[in-house]
């Protein structure tokens, strides 16, 4: 083999290795700024940015019940950066890992001495100043304090390691034990927006589907739909006012109030 193909193949080679540095995929895990972890700035593998953004979870109950599946958003609002990327693990108060992620779409996850990991497979160009992962997580089968750590890098999207930054965000929450099936339902049920004018969004601890009822304030049943928890539907066209959303599923039923824009 002449000399000159081998130096195309090496080439070739440390092309699609630069390439992959540059649009990381699973990055490497203890990143995210828990006790104990570096993030991916302060490690040194992405620096010199002076971007910013809020970072929250958005659509996790205010109860959360022992052993039960949530599905809720990781957004980032007021992004100036250009791509992003993230990395979160959970802990409880003392620190130990506190439940399990699953695989979402464009989400990965992994484990390191005990802890679980949620992470971007795929890095998402910021559109609108936003971007926003759905995120699978598995309460633990205790009651238990808890905490949501997350690294969220920043990048300016020219491939390079250079000129990105990363904040760091946390959530605090309590797992309980379910006194009925029907006050399980009550408490862990969320609808948002509160005041919507087009999607409207049900998030409750998963595990079966249930029936979404739209109720006017004279008692008439305006839209009726089967739903799963966190998934949203169209309110788009009802009238302005507000209005009472009755969720039902095999375990019970509840239900919420919200304003139509």
């Amino acid at each position: 083999m002449n000399q000159r193909y081998i130096f195309g193949l090496l080439a070739v080679a440390a092309m699609f290795l630069s390439l992959g540095s540059r649009n990381p995929s699973n990055p490497p895990l203890a990143n995210t700024g828990a006790p104990g972890e570096t993030t991916c700035q302060k490690s040194g593998c992405h620096n010199g940015g002076s971007f910013s953004a809020n970072v929250s979870v958005d659509g996790l109950p205010d109860s959360i019940f022992a052993g039960q599946t949530y599905t809720f958003q990781l957004k980032s609002t007021n992004n100036t950066s250009s791509r992003g990327g993230f990395q979160m693990t959970c802990l409880d108060l003392d620190n130990q890992p506190c439940g399990t992620f699953a695989a979402t779409t464009g989400v990965n996850v992994a484990s390191l001495s005990g802890r679980s990991y949620a992470r971007q497979s795929t890095p998402q160009n910021v559109a609108a100043n936003l971007t926003l992962w759905d995120i699978k997580w598995t309460a633990p089968n205790t009651e238990v304090g808890g905490r949501f750590y997350v690294s969220h890098l920043l990048a300016n999207g020219d491939g390079d390691i250079n000129g990105d930054n990363v904040v760091t965000a946390t959530y605090n929450f309590e797992v309980s034990l379910p006194v009925s099936t029907d006050d399980a339902l009550r408490q862990s049920l969320r609808v948002y927006p509160t005041t919507a004018q087009d999607l409207l969004t049900l998030n409750w601890a998963a595990g079966e589907n249930g029936q979404a009822d739209i109720i006017d304030l004279q008692g008439k049943v305006v839209s009726s739909q089967n739903v799963q928890s966190g998934m949203a539907f169209r309110v788009t066209n009802l009238p302005q006012g507000m209005y009472f959303v009755k969720l039902k599923t095999a375990k019970g039923e509840t239900s919420q109030k919200f304003i139509k824009l």
